[in-house]
């Protein structure tokens, strides 16, 4: 098999884990949904507040992801801040928009909602959803790659936390070139440092 070949392979068993995994996700019962999403907020409020001192990049809810409100109210508490994505364009980094509960915000890629008229900022850290993660720390989204190009052109690399359920755990995302690892991984079961 050629490299293209493997490529295609690699593509899609990534397209197919990803469908695998958003069902299963979507499947959760309510109160299991609630549950698991209350401990992975208290475990990010437990261990990484000294990560919060500055402006937290969070992501807003979409298919089924954790709804993170508890932790930003947190965040706000401690005295940092928070900024949302925006989609500025296919192929593009995501541009990191300040916001607070009660700010304007329009519908972007998706419906996705972002601040209508936050600043523009850099995040110290970002909390990013998972799909799909791996013991080496890799995370597989929603196969657009903003993420992995946010931190990629990041001016200093920030600490990047990706958030999920322990469903979403795979034994490899078969990473590429432009993965970019978590530093950690949080889920209803705790908080993974990679090393």
């Amino acid at each position: 098999m050629d490299a293209t070949e493997s490529l295609a392979v690699v593509r899609a068993w990534r397209k197919a884990k990803r469908a695998e995994l958003l069902k299963a996700r979507s499947g959760l019962m309510p109160e299991t949904y609630q549950k698991y999403s209350r401990k992975v907020n208290q475990c990010l409020i437990d261990n990484v507040r000294d990560l919060c001192s500055g402006t937290v990049g969070l992501y807003w809810p979409f298919r089924g992801e954790i709804d993170l409100l508890p932790f930003a109210n947190k965040v706000y508490e401690w005295g940092g801040s928070i900024a949302l994505p925006v989609v500025v364009g296919k192929g593009q980094p995501l541009e990191f928009r300040r916001w607070k509960v009660g700010d304007d915000l329009q519908e972007g890629v998706l419906g996705i909602p972002f601040p209508a008229h936050g600043a523009k900022v850099e995040p110290s850290t970002f909390v990013i959803p998972v799909v799909a993660f791996d013991r080496e720390f890799f995370r597989l989204g929603y196969g657009a790659g903003y993420y992995d190009r946010t931190l990629g052109v990041a001016p200093h690399r920030p600490t990047a936390i990706g958030v999920g359920f322990e469903l979403s755990r795979v034994e490899t995302i078969y990473p590429q070139a432009h993965d970019v690892p978590m530093d950690m991984i949080v889920t209803e079961l705790g908080l993974q440092r990679r090393s």
